[in-house]
């Protein structure tokens, strides 16, 4: 079976715009209290235009979509994720395939739910087409709701 990995650009341009926009208000905020300066005001602007800089610099993967089926699970690292979630086969009750998101449903466990609403039409065919395929190998329950 075949791995995916996809990268949502417009996620990647978010992340990097609130980055700047982080560390252009921790500069003013320093620069606009400059004559009375506190503490607050210095800790504010150091962890500010930190927290900007470790997003901008940070390569966390929290934009890819990464899924990778192995022999009895399957690996599903969502966007905004920034640690993957092991999924058994032998656990999975059956797969919903939606318009706007996959649902995964495990006997005895909360369903995982994996929203689309960020893909383009040729990413969902791609996220569509390895569920379909692992269900088919797989010998799972498939429905799709469209």
């Amino acid at each position: 079976m075949n791995n995916l990995e996809l990268e949502i650009r417009m996620v990647k341009v978010i992340r990097n715009a609130v980055s700047i926009l982080l560390i252009i208000s921790a500069v003013a905020c320093f620069i606009g209290h400059y004559n009375r300066l506190s503490a607050f005001d210095i800790v504010y602007s150091v962890f500010m235009s930190g927290a900007g800089i470790v997003f901008l610099l940070g390569n966390f993967g929290t934009e890819k979509i990464l899924i990778k089926a192995e022999e009895a699970s399957i690996f599903i690292k969502w966007v905004g994720e920034i640690r993957g979630k092991q999924v058994l086969f032998n656990d999975i009750d059956r797969i919903y395939l939606k318009k706007a998101e996959i649902e995964i449903g495990r006997t005895g466990m909360k369903r995982l739910k994996y929203n689309l609403d960020n893909l383009d039409r040729g990413q969902k065919k791609e996220v569509y087409d390895l569920f379909i395929k692992a269900a088919a190998e797989k010998n799972l329950i498939l429905e799709r709701h469209f």
